[in-house]
């Protein structure tokens, strides 16, 4: 069974966040990041080059592979930033209508 890809890695966020090219996108992912770690009380780790997670979720594949992934993460792209929310809670998919597109 193949491994999982995506791993926590000791890269520095700080550092990740520093390279960015956009001041503005550099903000962002500070805030980002802020908000990501009040919410979840754990530190800030880069999983695999470009995603920054926070925690860690089980999950179960349908064949029945296992592997970890952040609980909440969050990954700066060229024109947007993916947000990454693991699990279910209580009106979910209402919540996550009201942040737009969620493709």
């Amino acid at each position: 069974m193949a491994e999982a890809k995506t791993k926590p890695t000791d890269a520095s966020v700080s550092d990740y966040i520093d390279s960015l090219k956009s001041e503005t996108q550099r903000d962002a992912c500070r805030l980002i990041a802020g908000l990501m770690k009040s919410i979840t009380k754990k530190n800030a780790v880069m999983w695999g080059s470009a995603i920054i997670g926070f925690g860690t979720y089980p999950l179960t594949y349908a064949s029945g592979k296992k592997a970890d992934w952040p609980l909440l993460a969050f990954s700066p792209r060229k024109d947007k930033t993916t947000i990454y929310l693991m699990g279910d809670f209580e009106n979910k998919k209402a919540l996550l209508k009201k942040l737009g597109n969620t493709n």
